[in-house]
């Protein structure tokens, strides 16, 4: 028997070069102003790559660069053939009472090629929207086999210079990366860890960011400068995550990362989305975030009518008598909630804290704090509460924590210091949200997540402090 190769990988290159290729596959913005030109490997390539091209009006935005998947279950490497190519042109919108805008439009033309080699089974899936691009892949059932382990995935950016980019901090132990201050330098001066979307400055009038969609059960990707080749950015996946120290007074966390397969998944599966917004300016990039929405699933809440975006005050004393007093504060400047952070339950930090009590933390409060009498009076005020619960007492309560927080009348959670990067911290966050917006709460997640779109499918998820948030007494509760 041969030995069974430790790593295969899978070479897909995005390029920006004209081609006379008579098997080009062309996905073109429905504007015509962003356009994707992908070239299937044919049976004289070397090796399983598949190259496509990335344009934005006449301007040339990647040059060639290579996504490589590596796996120990399936082998990749193999030249691909073109199976099948199904296009869909789609002209969508949606609503919504809860974001920037009340009607989103939905439209782009879309390419799925279905690829075959000797070992393997892969679907593309190319889309181009007015204001920008993505790519995800597919990995269909084969080989009778029911998941796959997958070791990393790898994507270089190439450019043609040395662009300045808004970057995060570098990645180091105990440090808030996605909170840090954001400093634009050359690419060539990125650093590990740097967070996603990535805004890239092409030219003057030529903005663009690389950034995530529909992450929801995957390991996070995120930035470093290329080591093997001149302007470029690589992207790679988080690993496991096997312990965890959390400064007790930033709440910076050191993770202690696995050295195995980064991603397990059932067959089939589908990717998170690679997007490569486009835009003249920053505004315009702004205006059109909600390519990220576009790119996850409509709502699954019915019935939204609860969801209720608005103001929010922190109340710092954790006593009945400051809650009356914010209530009163809330409901007389037009506000719309209340929200009582760590301590009420016991000490945050302290695994032993109980998140079903009302066990005050004497370093916060010296009480009393009768949490339903403050919601019984919130109510006849028209104001909303929210508890804060550190992500310990989360993860081993919240099954316990929801229902019993409907009871009490709470409308809303913030929730501290969630574990973010891996595909098991991704899976649960997630679930988490789902099972918050079955017992009709919003969500306020702090600190280092970073959106992806996914409030579109659960807008209970009204906000995220990974885009440097509640640095003061006064947060909103809006997207």
């Amino acid at each position: 028997m041969k030995l069974r190769r430790l790593c295969y990988l899978l070479s897909i290159t995005l390029i920006v070069l004209a081609c006379n290729s008579q098997n080009e596959i062309i996905v073109q913005s429905p504007n015509g102003q962003k356009k994707l030109t992908v070239f299937p490997t044919s049976e004289t390539t070397e090796s399983g790559q598949i190259t496509f091209s990335v344009k934005y009006g006449d301007r040339q935005i990647i040059l060639p660069s290579v996504l490589e998947i590596k796996s120990q279950d399936i082998d990749f490497s193999t030249p691909f053939s073109v199976k099948n190519v199904a296009e869909i042109a789609v002209q969508n919108q949606w609503t919504t009472n809860l974001g920037e805008r009340s009607t989103i439009l939905d439209n782009y033309n879309e390419a799925k090629i279905y690829l075959e080699s000797e070992t393997a089974k892969l679907n593309l899936i190319c889309r181009a929207y007015n204001e920008g691009v993505a790519f995800a892949y597919e990995v269909p059932a084969q080989n009778n086999l029911t998941e796959i382990k997958i070791d990393d995935e790898l994507i270089t950016y190439q450019f043609a210079e040395n662009h300045e980019v808004w970057s995060t901090p570098e990645r180091k132990p105990r440090r808030l990366t996605a909170q840090g201050e954001i400093k634009k330098i050359p690419l060539s001066e990125l650093k590990e860890g740097c967070e996603r979307p990535l805004l890239v400055e092409v030219a003057d009038n030529v903005k663009i960011a690389l950034a995530e969609a529909r992450l929801v059960d995957y390991a996070r990707l995120s930035f470093d400068a290329g080591k093997q080749l001149e302007n470029s950015i690589v992207s790679s996946l988080d690993g496991k995550i096997i312990d965890t120290k959390q400064d007790l007074v930033s709440g910076a966390v050191e993770n202690e990362r696995s050295e195995g397969a980064k991603v397990e998944m059932k067959l089939p599966f589908k990717s998170p989305w690679r997007v490569v917004m486009m835009g003249e300016s920053y505004g315009e990039l702004l205006e059109n975030n909600y390519i990220l929405q576009n790119l996850n699933p409509p709502s699954e809440i019915e019935d939204e009518s609860w969801i209720t975006p608005g103001k929010v005050l922190r109340e710092g004393t954790l006593t009945t008598q400051g809650g009356f007093a914010a209530i009163d504060f809330v409901a007389s400047h037009n506000m719309q909630y209340v929200h009582f952070d760590a301590g009420w339950y016991g000490n945050e930090m302290d695994n032993a804290s109980d998140a079903t009590t009302v066990t005050l933390d004497p370093k916060r409060s010296k009480g009393p704090f009768d949490i339903e009498a403050i919601t019984a009076y919130a109510k006849e005020k028209g104001v909303k509460v929210m508890l804060y619960v550190n992500r310990r007492a989360l993860e081993k309560q919240l099954d316990d924590i929801l229902p019993l927080f409907q009871e009490w009348g709470i409308a809303g959670i913030k929730y501290g210091f969630v574990r973010v990067g891996d595909q098991h911290a991704t899976t649960w966050m997630h679930e988490a949200v789902k099972k918050t917006a079955a017992h009709k709460m919003v969500i306020d997640i702090h600190d280092e997540y970073r959106p992806t779109g996914f409030s579109r499918t659960y807008p209970n998820l009204l906000t995220q402090e990974g885009i440097v948030a509640m640095k003061n007494p006064y947060q909103t509760a809006t997207r």
